[in-house]
C-alpha cells in the first residue's frame, strides 16, 4: 500500500508540472515593407529613374535582403537615405536594362544574347520606417566606379 500511495503521488507531481507549463499566444510583430516601382530609362548614356509608385504592405513575415556584394557594369546602387540624407539601407539591381536570352544552339549547347533596353520598370523592396526620406540612385560604370543618377524624394505614406 505504501508503494502505490508513492506512485500516486509521483504521478500527480508529474500532472501537475505539465499541467502548470502555459504558452503565450504571441503574434509576431508587424512590420511595413514599401514596394517601390521605378522607371528607368537611358537615352544615349544619360540615365533617368522616376518613382511610378510607392505602396506599404503591413506583414509579419520577415524578407531576407541580400546586402549588395560584388557590383558589375550597368547595375543600379540604390541607397534609402533618411532625412539628415545618411544612409539607411542599400539595394542592387543587376543591370536592369539589359534583357538575356537563353536557346539551344543546333549543335547542342545553349546560347545567350543580351539586349540592352531603353527603358524598363522595376520594384524595389525594402522595410519601411517613417524616417526614409529620399532615394539616391548611383549606376556603376565600366571602372565599377559609382556615379549618381539621381536623389529622388520617397512618397509621404503611413
Amino acid at each position: 500500500i505504501l508503494f502505490l500511495l508513492s506512485l500516486s503521488r509521483t504521478r500527480s507531481q508529474e500532472t501537475t508540472s505539465v499541467n502548470s507549463y502555459k504558452t503565450t499566444d504571441k503574434r509576431p510583430e508587424q512590420s511595413k515593407i514599401a514596394v517601390v516601382t521605378l522607371r528607368i530609362a537611358k537615352n544615349q548614356n544619360r540615365y533617368s529613374v522616376s518613382i511610378k509608385n510607392m505602396t506599404l504592405v503591413n506583414t509579419t513575415k520577415t524578407f531576407l535582403t541580400e546586402t549588395p556584394d560584388k557590383i558589375n557594369d550597368d547595375d543600379l546602387v540604390f541607397y534609402i537615405l533618411g532625412k539628415n540624407k545618411r544612409i539607411i539601407d542599400t539595394l542592387k539591381i543587376s543591370q536592369p536594362l539589359k534583357a538575356r536570352y537563353e536557346y539551344p544552339n543546333e549543335d547542342g549547347t545553349i546560347g545567350t544574347k543580351t539586349v540592352d533596353l531603353p527603358e524598363n520598370e522595376v520594384l524595389l523592396r525594402f522595410s519601411y520606417n517613417t524616417g526614409m526620406k529620399y532615394l539616391r540612385v548611383a549606376k556603376a560604370g565600366k571602372n565599377k566606379k559609382l556615379k549618381k543618377v539621381a536623389t529622388l524624394v520617397l512618397p509621404e505614406l503611413n
